[in-house]
């Protein structure tokens, strides 16, 4: 880790390039072990259940969630933003809101997308992935019956560029909303998604399986690791999804 330390092995403040406004004495949190440090962050990104959210959603327009952890970290100074996009672990879980909107989106925000993904290094990835309904809708889970727009679209084409790394997703979609027809998943444990989606993903390590809109009674995928199965809403007739 390129980290500036002092002498006595811990980060400093005392260059001003460091922070936008001049420190005459350093701050005690300053002081602290590399190491210590970034376990305080670690600590307050853990601290809520969910993932921590890359957007923030007003109307139909997305924008950068700067004022929630870890986002808000590269915010506070430089040698802050510099543990930040060196601790990975802040930066393997994330919720991705889907507009819904037909505005296309700002260039800054795919980048912003790439380059969370790129600060979790090759960490297992936790997705959360939801989209806002334009109307209300009578079928049950987070999306509407609206097909995707140009720029989810474009959103979720990012995310598929790691999906080998993906651990856990969550995230009601309809097999014909993805971009893709299959998903390289080979690390995938966990998964929440409508019926249909399911036999997009590679589920050979599948542990804990979430059905939660649309179940039928056909086939069922090969998931000869599974250990938890949940269906919300399962038809009346016989089901023997194992057999």
């Amino acid at each position: 880790m390129n980290l500036p330390y002092q002498k006595t092995d811990t980060l400093s403040l005392n260059d001003s390039i460091f922070s936008p406004i001049h420190m005459q004495h350093q701050s005690h949190i300053h002081q602290l072990p590399v190491e210590l440090f970034q376990q305080i962050l670690l600590l307050i990104v853990n601290d809520v259940s969910d993932c921590p959210s890359i957007f923030k959603l007003i109307n139909t327009r997305i924008s950068g969630n700067f004022s929630s952890p870890p986002l808000v970290f590269t915010r506070v100074c430089r040698l802050w933003r510099v543990i930040a996009h060196s601790t990975t672990g802040l930066w393997s879980r994330i919720h991705v809101t889907l507009s819904g909107g037909d505005e296309p989106l700002r260039p800054f925000l795919p980048c912003l997308l790439q380059c969370w993904l790129a600060r979790s290094g090759s960490r297992p990835l936790t997705l959360h992935i939801d989209r806002i309904r334009s109307k209300p809708a009578k079928c049950t889970g987070l999306l509407g019956n609206r097909s995707l727009s140009q720029a989810d679209s474009q959103l979720l084409e990012i995310l598929q560029t790691e999906s080998r790394r993906w651990e856990t997703v969550i995230g009601v979609f309809r097999g014909n909303e993805w971009p893709s027809s299959n998903l390289d998943t080979p690390q995938l444990r966990a998964l929440q998604c409508g019926w249909s989606m399911l036999e997009k993903f590679n589920t050979s390590n599948l542990r804990r399986l979430y059905i939660s809109i649309g179940i039928t009674t056909s086939s069922f995928p090969t998931c000869k690791k599974l250990q938890h199965l949940y269906l919300q809403y399962a038809p009346q007739r016989s089901f023997a999804p194992f057999q």
